[in-house]
């Protein structure tokens, strides 16, 4: 497991460069507490990234415009697509985050679930709004990376299955327009 040092704004949390080497699917994965007036530069991934807000309020910004997230609101980008944290508000910017190679991860373990993952990339758009189905398995998520387990990766694998289920349900049908 490779640990990054903590980003310069971030006044808690971690942030982990592939937790385990049997799970390269896995690309990153935290849970951060910024600092107010903080911001992300733009970026891009060339995999899925998933976003959850805990607390506090947060301005992204992508191709489709602005959107402010609050504590609930989840935040899905498609592979390619470059977006950027442009303001946090309050003092308490809390949220969990993971980028995965969905497609792949599908592929060797939910093969089944693959054509919902094309079908949320062929809409070419990002999707946010209200997405308390993303809080229980990114939670799972964070528990299973930061947990000493003797079943650690299969501990990953069953949270992974979790995440890409309810992302994709989500961003298919999800819980308001966004």
């Amino acid at each position: 497991m490779h640990q990054l040092p903590t980003p310069r704004h971030a006044v808690a949390g971690f942030h982990v460069m592939q937790p385990s080497p049997a799970i390269p699917q896995l690309e990153a994965v935290g849970e951060e507490w910024l600092a107010s007036r903080t911001d992300i530069s733009d970026h891009a991934h060339e995999i899925w990234e998933v976003y959850f807000q805990l607390d506090g309020e947060a301005d992204w910004h992508d191709r489709g415009g602005a959107i402010t997230l609050r504590p609930g609101d989840g935040y899905l980008v498609a592979p390619g697509v470059r977006h950027h944290l442009g303001r946090v508000r309050g003092v308490r910017h809390h949220f969990v985050f993971a980028t995965i190679d969905v497609e792949s991860w599908l592929s060797a373990r939910l093969p089944d679930l693959l054509p919902l993952a094309r079908r949320a990339r062929r809409r070419g758009r990002l999707f946010t709004g209200p997405a308390e189905a993303l809080r229980a398995p990114l939670r799972l998520l964070v528990a299973a990376v930061t947990r000493a387990s003797a079943h650690r990766d299969l501990a990953l694998s069953l949270a992974l299955d979790a995440v890409c289920l309810a992302m994709l349900e989500w961003a298919l049908e999800p819980e308001a327009p966004s």
